[in-house]
């Protein structure tokens, strides 16, 4: 038996120690899903990025640089751009202040994400590629933005990068920037939210003629047929049992088990339970956790 478990970068970020202080469903007698039920996990998992801004702080852990590892990084650096060796001493301390921070063991980023549609904007501040003094005198500010148009009908390029202090902007007819992607906190991971897509969706909704993205998301539309099936038991290939958790009317605990094909390492069919809790903040339904289990033939 091969285990995975991923936990879904879910808005329950913001309060992430619940995760751990709730308790499963334990002695609780499962049941068939309700139709209501289904919609939900299906709402979940098809959840797209609407007109939408997200605000976070990032912090990563990586290795800490030693004074060794700094000084040749500030080497390579004066390599490729050689006038910043020329640059006046004060300077110097503050890109290897600078280069320290950012190899520190904790590394922080402050970021604002904008989602319209296809278009996309993340404003950012790397505490690790900036300086003290431009913390301190520039709060609220985000240092760069990068923005994706990619509509030919509003402009020529594709993106653009503005450095916001210093208000100068690079263009681009090819680049398109990558995404954090943090509206996913109010869904499902992909790996968890395909095989909901994959029973329940209906194949006539959606984009014709090419591959759905995340903007389309609005256009999917749920199969009653499958919906009824999977809700009485009489689907040929996918159960879902629902599990009200213990002490908490406000979470239930879905278990999903079908034969498809594995989104995680071995990248092969067979047979999967999903497992996903989710509970409430406000009126929204979020994923509060979820894993994955691929059962392999032992032989």
């Amino acid at each position: 038996m091969f285990t995975a478990r991923i936990n879904g970068f879910c808005l329950s970020l913001f309060v992430f120690l619940s995760c751990f202080c709730c308790l499963a469903a334990i002695g609780a007698e499962s049941r068939p899903a309700t139709l209501d039920e289904i919609q939900t996990l299906f709402d979940l998992a098809k959840s797209g990025p609407p007109r939408l801004r997200v605000v976070a702080d990032i912090t990563s852990n990586e290795p800490k640089f030693s004074a060794e590892e700094i000084a040749a990084a500030i080497k390579y650096q004066n390599e490729i751009y050689p006038d910043l060796a020329k640059l006046p001493d004060e300077t110097q301390r503050a890109r290897t202040n600078a280069a320290a921070r950012s190899h520190s063991g904790t590394r922080v980023l402050h970021v604002q994400e904008w989602y319209s549609g296809r278009h996309y904007r993340l404003d950012q501040t790397d505490e690790g590629m900036v300086s003290e003094e431009y913390l301190e005198k520039h709060p609220g500010l985000y240092k760069y933005s990068f923005v994706n148009i990619d509509d030919p009908t509003l402009s020529p390029y594709r993106s653009y990068l503005r450095d916001n202090q210093l208000r100068d902007a690079q263009l681009s007819k090819t680049m398109l920037y990558g995404k954090n992607d943090l509206w996913r906190g109010a869904g499902l991971e992909v790996e968890l939210a395909s095989p909901v897509m994959v029973a329940l969706l209906d194949p006539k909704s959606g984009p014709k003629g090419r591959t759905a993205t995340d903007a389309d998301s609005s256009t999917l539309r749920i199969d009653p047929v499958k919906a009824e099936m999977i809700h009485n038991g009489s689907h040929p290939i996918w159960h879902l049992e629902a599990t009200p958790a213990s002490g908490d009317g406000n979470r239930t605990r879905f278990i999903l088990r079908g034969r498809t094909m594995s989104l995680v390492e071995p990248y092969e069919q067979g047979d999967m339970e999903f497992v996903y809790e989710v509970g409430r903040v406000g009126q929204r339904a979020v994923c509060v956790e979820a894993s994955l289990t691929n059962l392999q033939a032992i032989s």
